[in-house]
């Protein structure tokens, strides 16, 4: 169902059902490492790209936090999309796009910082790679590449049950070999470095850098500022796939 509108627009209520209210409070476990990049640098002269954006309810908190920083949503599926931006129209410097995580329609090294929430899960493993590469290729060096989604194997041993029984309640293919994989071991292969592992409930949060140096991006001047325009939200929708 997640090309339908009823999905999306179920989506978040199911989300925070499953997750016992927490689902929100997870996302917002992302912007701390974001912060620790950002802090100091002019919003207007960076990037966020969140893949897998559903609703975009992270890319509203995210903009709470920064409201001047550009920022890029991309998912599959145009329903889904759509409520995302009903859920952002309030919110500038903002651009939804549909289109495939496995060939994102950017140039490389063209995002200071990529965001990824619940949805490695729900890929096969060679996809998983395949994105995992995309999201290394289009960071640029210095910048962080931030995932969160359910704990994994051997994080927290009395839930360990739960992870077991989860494919099998709910429609969920690929979650055991996503419980069993090795992103340390991915990053390694995609150029990228594991910082940590934060775990935040039933969820956890992975941080990767990729190796070089992170531009100061100081406040531009007056002039430039002047004259810089606003993105707006999505007028762009790419075919899925693209």
């Amino acid at each position: 169902g997640w090309m339908t509108d009823d999905s999306a627009q179920r989506y978040d209520t199911q989300v925070e059902v499953l997750f016992n209210g927490s689902a929100n409070a997870i996302r917002r476990q992302l912007l701390p490492p974001l912060h620790e990049i950002f802090a100091g640098r002019d919003q207007r002269t960076l990037s966020l790209l969140d893949v897998g954006c559903g609703t975009g309810r992270f890319l509203h908190f995210a903009k709470q936090a920064w409201p001047r920083l550009p920022m890029l949503g991309l998912d599959m599926s145009e329903a889904y999309t759509r409520e995302a931006k009903r859920h952002l129209r309030h919110w500038g410097w903002m651009k939804l796009l549909v289109a495939n995580g496995e060939a994102i329609p950017l140039p490389d090294a063209s995002q200071d910082a990529v965001t990824s929430i619940f949805m490695f899960h729900e890929l096969p493993p060679k996809v998983r790679r395949t994105v995992f590469r995309e999201f290394a290729r289009v960071l640029k060096p210095g910048g962080r590449l931030v995932v969160a989604d359910s704990l994994q194997r051997g994080d927290t041993p009395e839930y360990e049950g739960l992870l077991d029984l989860f494919p099998q309640n709910f429609h969920e293919p690929y979650y055991a070999g996503y419980i069993a994989e090795d992103f340390r071991a991915m990053a390694r292969t995609c150029g990228l470095v594991h910082r940590r592992d934060e775990k935040a409930f039933v969820a956890k949060v992975m941080v990767f850098d990729k190796p070089g140096l992170r531009s100061s991006a100081r406040r531009p001047s007056r002039a430039s500022a002047a004259s810089a325009r606003p993105v707006r939200q999505a007028r762009r929708v790419l075919p899925a796939g693209a």
